[in-house]
């Protein structure tokens, strides 16, 4: 009977949480990162893979996109709710997998921290890779431990590799999360299985493939990151670098680390981290590493992850507190399996409350800016009153976001800053160009929507008046979805 209850109280945490992290995802604003994903789907898988090799991130999300696009459409409530898909799910590994290796307590535990982790619900229903790496991360860690506690099989050493595959190919840092992985595996195997064959021989096999079906990708990419670094656009700054990589998960909204939200998550984080570290320690000197403990290897995992950034970022800089997303689920494992472990009911009730509190506070804050009345009102304004075969210009490629609005209008973004993304913004293509210079001008006959933003009236300002006539003089908006600024002038051609 208390098998049975228990059961039943772990199904309904991952309905309430499915439902909790939906309750935001029913609305067709985008914002740049999102509009990308949209255009990029556009395109064939062939052109995906051109493009997204001079982009920041690899292609294996954007191929998933392509798909839903080649079924449902460019439509964005279906590419949301595929990000939101992958939460649920990393939410039932909790019940299929963690419940059966670590027990009911660390599984469910697991379940409610996949839903009510503050970063989580927010980047849930983002049309983004985030979602996808974080559950092929955590389907990665579940194999690698179940492979190197003895449970051989064919299943386990495939779904290893698959998912060591896939996750390299959706991220980065999933492809340094794999590595790492890989790595720890084979040293355990090498330790502790070195008078079993099969295990040797079994991840040489599935190494060797990786390597090879992974090849095609990482040269043009290391390539071109050795030839142009352009590309990145990340600057590290302490101390703020480093307190949003401490908060990001426990505070979630991080657009001034130093307000009350990020302090709040700060302050929690930090407790947790030395209560982690604590744990963790006692675990090692108990069990003289005589064995492998999930929630060390864990934490260790995600730690050597950062510090695989850091040392990167040296050259280039690619430490970013929004890529932590990508090993989320190490994170969320490491706390299940310390909590459950704990004595004390009082110190599992008073994190969990804490964490769901500022979930709530997060959802509730991005309900309201997600479903706000004002938020298509820049695009409205167009969508009334702009014609066939008007042209779009603007300075600031946030605003490349009209691409997917107005895929049948020609767009350009003038690039007065010089970006090396022209490649990259091939995404955008066919609609968008991307104009280094005002010679495109000469070339437009006609109406010209100039939308400016972020206070920046540079086309506005700098335009040939003259070259055009102004038709409808600037109007002002401004949206709470990602607190989107619009300035918006029509001009015609002289």
């Amino acid at each position: 009977m208390k098998e049975k209850k228990n059961k039943i109280i772990h199904i309904a945490i991952i309905v309430i949480g499915a439902v909790f992290v939906l309750l935001s995802a029913f609305h067709t604003n985008i914002w740049f990162d999102e509009a990308y994903s949209v255009s990029i789907a556009n395109h064939s898988f062939a052109e995906i893979w051109q493009i997204s090799s001079h982009d920041v991130h690899p292609i294996l999300y954007y191929w998933v996109l392509h798909v839903l696009n080649l079924i449902f459409g460019a439509n964005l409530i279906v590419y949301r709710l595929f990000s939101v898909l992958c939460i649920i799910l990393l939410g039932v590994l909790g019940y299929t997998h963690i419940r059966k290796d670590f027990g009911e307590k660390t599984g469910i535990i697991f379940s409610y921290l996949s839903f009510f982790l503050p970063a989580i619900c927010i980047y849930a229903v983002e049309l983004r890779m985030y979602s996808l790496a974080m559950y092929l991360g955590a389907v990665l860690g579940i194999y690698a431990y179940r492979i190197v506690v003895g449970n051989f099989s064919k299943k386990n050493w495939l779904i290893f590799a698959i998912s060591s595959l896939c996750l390299s190919y959706t991220h980065y840092y999933g492809l340094m999360t794999a590595g790492i992985i890989n790595l720890v595996v084979f040293i355990y195997i090498l330790a502790k299985k070195k008078e079993d064959k099969r295990y040797i021989k079994s991840f040489i096999i599935q190494a060797i493939i990786e390597v090879v079906l992974y090849l095609p990708w990482i040269v043009p990419f290391l390539y071109r990151s050795i030839s142009d670094g352009s590309g990145f656009w990340i600057t590290i700054k302490f101390p703020d670098t480093l307190m949003a990589l401490l908060n990001f998960q426990f505070a979630g909204d991080l657009e001034n680390p130093f307000d009350k939200v990020s302090l709040i998550g700060l302050g929690f984080a930090t407790c947790l981290y030395i209560y982690l570290s604590f744990l963790a320690i006692c675990a090692i000197k108990k069990e003289k590493m005589d064995k492998m403990n999930a929630g060390v290897a864990s934490i260790l995992v995600y730690i050597g992850v950062i510090i695989g950034a850091w040392i990167i970022s040296l050259a280039v800089p690619i430490l970013y507190s929004r890529y932590l997303l990508v090993i989320t689920g190490l994170l969320v494992f490491t706390i299940a399996y310390f909590l459950a472990k704990e004595k004390n009911v009082a110190v599992i009730v008073v994190a969990l409350a804490l964490l769901t509190g500022m979930a709530i506070y997060n959802e509730s804050k991005l309900i309201k800016e997600n479903y706000a009345e004002n938020n298509l009102d820049g695009v409205n304004y167009i969508k009334e009153n702009i014609q066939d075969g008007d042209v779009i210009i603007y300075n600031r490629v946030n605003m490349a976001i009209l691409n997917t609005y107005f895929p049948n209008n020609t767009q350009y973004f003038l690039n007065y800053d010089h970006w090396g993304i022209h490649e990259a913004y091939k995404a955008f293509a066919p609609s968008m160009k991307i104009a280094d210079d005002w010679s495109f001008l000469d070339g437009i006959n006609g109406r010209i929507w100039i939308v400016d933003s972020e206070g920046d009236s540079f086309v506005y300002d700098n335009i040939d008046r003259d070259k055009v006539d102004i038709i409808k003089d600037k109007e002002f908006i401004r949206v709470d979805y990602h607190d989107y600024q619009y300035d918006i002038t029509l001009v015609e051609t002289k």
